[in-house]
């Protein structure tokens, strides 16, 4: 598959109302002209869609340091079938994007599912997350955890360390769940979080946190006799090493189906665990028609220090039409503070550019921003068919960054994953 890049810079075009040459594209392309394109850039993808690039809704994909992005793809070129193992692992294959459009491909490293990436920038630190499988016997479950550390500076960036967080042998059980997510704080310190259940469902949501001062990790997990039903996909959003907030979905499968029918939340505050239900639709009637039935789809520290969370709702009759709650958990006190609005988003993301909260939305053909406050769409674009989203934002900034991954599969081979800068026009 050959790259593609191309830089698109349409500042002066669209925001002063465009030519006639940018009608046609102005009007299939966007709603008005409160967002640009500033650069548009596809990179390679992987060649089979079963454990492809796509895969991992609630992982870190996308990071910034500077202008300068790392992301990754997953090139599963020697998956057997469906199965990346021991002896024949996927690799996560590192990707820097310049501010010119440019990518280099800097580094890759075993894997057998899509991983985790996130930045430093105040100490110009890149980490890469992902499970190396160690079982020559299984589908790539069994693994132990792996991070890589780069320093970046002057556009050359260097691995300085290797480390094992979580060893495994190869043998059953599991140590660390495929499905596990990454954050960083605004001090520098990580977390990562993944589920863990024993065959009684004796259910554990470990999170493991380290220290930037001390260089330490410490476990701090919580365990849920019970439960019943495992809940995995989690995604991590952090203040500090002694507060963080994890969501994660029932993931139940049974007699060939598989149940996401409730979301939960688990919330730790100096050194205390509260944890419930956020959306629940067990007893409800469409319960015993349709198992799938919601998933959270964004955990996000707002700027000023509130917890953010998006759940996708499929309750109406028409698939198709899906409620989406936003959740906020108040920063001052335990409430949690719920809205909501419609449409036909299988994806929705939350962006702040430049004091102004946003919703990044993406359907089975287009991409949507939404105003934070009015739900109105502001912006819509057709560039992947399937997407799966993934953002980086920055308050102080009037632009935002956003990888598409490609997760339709009859069109899987003939699609990039692609990367956009869109920024706020200027008046």
């Amino acid at each position: 598959m050959k790259k593609k890049v191309v830089i698109i810079f349409l500042i002066a075009v669209l925001c002063a109302g465009g030519v006639a040459a940018y009608k046609y594209y102005k009007y299939n392309y966007f709603n008005n002209e409160v967002f640009y394109t500033e650069s548009k850039v596809s990179f390679e993808n992987s060649t089979h869609h079963f454990n492809g690039t796509w895969w991992g809704f609630n992982q870190s994909k996308i990071v910034r340091i500077n202008d300068i992005i790392f992301t990754y793809y997953i090139n599963n070129d020697l998956q057997i079938g469906e199965v990346a193992n021991k002896d024949n692992p996927n690799q996560m294959v590192f990707v820097m994007i310049k501010s010119n459009g440019q990518t280099v491909e800097f580094d890759q490293q075993k894997t057998s599912r899509p991983g985790n990436v996130v930045a430093d920038p105040n100490r110009n630190l890149v980490y890469y997350f992902m499970l190396e499988p160690t079982s020559s016997q299984d589908s790539g479950t069994l693994g132990k955890l792996m991070m890589y550390t780069y320093s970046f500076e002057d556009d050359d960036i260097e691995l300085i360390k290797e480390e094992i967080i979580v060893d495994h042998d190869g043998t059953n059980p599991e140590k660390v769940n495929t499905r596990f997510s990454a954050t960083i704080d605004s001090s520098g310190n990580l977390a990562i979080t993944y589920a863990v259940h024993d065959t009684n469902y004796v259910f554990s949501m470990y999170v493991l946190t380290y220290d930037i001062d001390n260089g330490n990790w410490t476990e701090k997990s919580v365990y849920i006799e019970g439960l019943q039903h495992p809940n995995f996909y989690p995604e991590v959003a952090m203040k500090d090493l002694d507060h963080f907030l994890v969501v994660a979905v029932q993931d139940y499968c049974h007699h060939g189906d598989c149940y996401y029918q409730y979301v939960r939340y688990f919330l730790y505050e100096n050194g205390e665990w509260t944890y419930d239900y956020l959306v629940d639709y067990q007893n409800e009637t469409i319960a015993s028609k349709r198992p799938n039935l919601v998933s959270h789809t964004e955990v996000y520290l707002g700027s000023n220090d509130s917890y953010h969370v998006l759940t996708v709702s499929r309750i109406e009759k028409d698939e198709n039409d899906k409620l989406v709650n936003h959740f906020i958990f108040d920063k001052d006190k335990t409430e949690i503070v719920n809205s909501e609005f419609e449409g036909s988003y299988n994806f929705v993301r939350i962006v702040e550019v430049n004091n102004e909260l946003y919703y990044v939305a993406v359907d089975s053909d287009f991409l949507y921003i939404l105003h934070g406050e009015k739900y109105d769409i502001i912006h819509k674009a057709k560039l992947m068919e399937g997407a799966y989203p993934y953002v980086i934002s920055s308050n102080e900034n009037d632009y935002f960054d956003l990888l598409l991954s490609p997760g339709f599969s009859e069109a899987f081979n003939d699609v990039d994953n692609l990367y956009l800068r869109l920024g706020l026009c200027k008046e």
